[in-house]
């Protein structure tokens, strides 16, 4: 469950289907206006500075998708290493379970103790998990 958990990217791949929406639409208005200031004259301040803009809507579309399509990648790295330590654990003897710096730096990102006795456990990929001691 975990597993498919966290190789679920619909999210991401809805919001990167958006993004090409966007920038396959605002590529066809740069090529209108490119088309527009060829064939008549136009107010070249005016066209620049509608070219500017469009051009910054799609660059900034563009880094949003990049980022996207990072953390995909990313994501599909953290699953294959919680795939690898899962196969790790279940090769493991049923007793006794020894702490292993390995498994523990390959998953845990940080834990934070709180003054009332909470402790968080923040996993690489985002998750926490709270216990109290």
């Amino acid at each position: 469950e975990m597993r498919d958990f966290l190789a679920d990217t619909a999210a991401i791949d809805c919001e990167m289907a958006t993004l090409t929406e966007e920038m396959d639409t605002i590529s066809m208005l740069i090529e209108r206006l490119i088309a527009g200031n060829a064939t008549r004259a136009m107010n070249q301040e005016e066209y620049n500075k509608k070219y500017d803009t469009l051009e910054e809507r799609f660059n900034t579309a563009q880094k949003r998708y990049d980022k996207l399509q990072g953390r995909k990648v990313t994501l599909g790295f953290e699953v294959d290493v919680m795939e690898c330590f899962m196969f790790e654990i279940s090769a493991l003897p049923e007793l006794p379970v020894v702490f292993c710096e390995h498994f523990w730096n390959n998953m845990i990102d940080h834990v934070t103790v709180y003054h009332d006795d909470r402790v968080v456990f923040t996993f690489k990929n985002g998750s926490e998990i709270t216990e109290t001691i």
